[in-house]
C-alpha cells in the first residue's frame, strides 16, 4: 500500500520537486530508544513484539542484535536514516519471532520442510531419501546429504546450508563457522549472522516494506513470495505490526486514514 506523493497547496514553486509521503506504517522518530539511534524501538517495544514465552529471553537477545546492528554500521560507516534503520531493527525482530518463537537461536529439528520422508513400501529403511535433511542434500552450497546434516538451519535467522555459512560466517567476521558450524546456534554469533543477513538484503527488504508488501519483506529470509506464501509469514506480521503500534500509538489511526485516501490527498 505505498502512498503517492503530492505537491502541496497552491503558490507551490512548479520548479520545486514535491516531497514524498510517507508510507503509513514507516516508524517515526525521536530522542527514546538505544543510545544514538533516536528512536522509540527500545526494549519495551520489542518486549510486546514476542509471546510470553519469550519473554525471559529478550533482553539478553534485544542487546545481543542492537550491539551486532551498530558494529556492523559503524564498521561500514553506513549511511542510514533513522527510519531506515527502525525498519531493518522492527524487520530483524520479526524475523526472530517467525524463525524461533522464543529468542532462543535454536538448532533447527528434523521436520516436513527440511525432510522428505515416503511410507516404508516405497523406499527401504536405509535409504537415503529417509535420513533427516534430505531436502537440503544440494541446495545452498550443500554436495551431498552430510553437508545437509552438518549445516541445517541455526540461530536467529535459521540459517541453512554450506554456501550461506560460508557467505554469511565472512560477512559477519565469523571465518571458522565453516568448522564450527555449530556457533550459529549461540547467541552472540547468532546476533551477528542475522544483522549480516538482513544488511546485505537490506535493499529488498526496505522496498518492500516501503511498499507495504510483507509477503516479499518476510520472502527475503524464508523464501516463497505471492506465489507462494512464505512460513511463519502470520508471525512476522503480527509481530512487526506489534512493534509499530509500541513505537507510533497513532499507527492505527494513519493506516485507516491512508486506506481511505490512498492518494494521499
Amino acid at each position: 500500500m505505498a502512498t503517492a506523493s503530492k505537491s502541496s497547496a497552491a503558490g507551490h514553486s512548479a520548479s520545486r520537486p514535491a516531497k514524498p509521503t510517507p508510507h503509513p506504517t514507516a516508524p517515526p522518530t525521536s530522542s527514546k530508544g538505544p543510545a544514538g539511534t533516536g528512536s522509540n524501538l527500545n526494549l519495551d517495544a520489542v518486549r510486546k513484539m514476542f509471546p510470553k514465552q519469550a519473554q525471559r529471553n529478550v533482553t539478553k537477545g534485544y542487546q545481543g542484535v542492537e550491539k551486532a546492528f551498530a558494529e556492523y554500521i559503524d564498521k561500514r560507516k553506513l549511511n542510514l536514516t533513522p527510519e531506515q534503520k527502525d525498519s531493518l531493527r522492527l524487520y530483524m525482530y520479526a524475523t526472530v519471532v517467525a524463525e524461533t518463537g522464543n529468542f532462543s537461536p535454536r538448532s533447527e529439528p528434523p521436520n516436513k520442510t527440511n525432510t522428505l520422508t515416503l511410507p516404508p513400501e516405497y523406499v527401504g529403511p536405509s535409504d537415503v531419501i529417509q535420513s533427516s535433511y534430505n531436502k537440503y542434500s544440494y541446495k545452498n552450497g550443500n554436495e551431498g546429504l552430510k553437508d545437509a546434516q552438518t549445516y541445517h538451519g541455526r540461530g536467529y535467522v535459521q540459517l541453512t546450508g554450506k554456501g550461506k555459512y560460508q557467505h554469511y560466517g565472512a560477512a559477519a567476521g565469523i571465518h571458522d563457522l565453516v568448522a564450527n558450524p555449530g556457533k550459529a546456534a549461540e547467541p552472540d554469533t547468532a546476533a551477528k549472522l542475522l544483522v549480516a543477513y538482513v544488511m546485505e538484503e537490506r535493499s529488498r527488504i526496505l522496498k518492500a516494506l516501503d511498499k507495504g508488501d510483507m509477503i516479499n519483506a518476510r520472502a527475503v529470509v524464508n523464501g516463497g513470495g505471492h506465489h507462494h506464501i512464505p512460513n511463519g509469514m502470520r508471525h512476522f506480521q503480527h509481530a512487526y505490526t506489534q512493534g509499530l503500534e509500541a513505537i507510533d500509538p497513532t499507527l492505527k489511526d494513519r493506516v485507516l486514514e491512508a486506506l481511505k485516501n490512498p492518494g494521499g490527498a
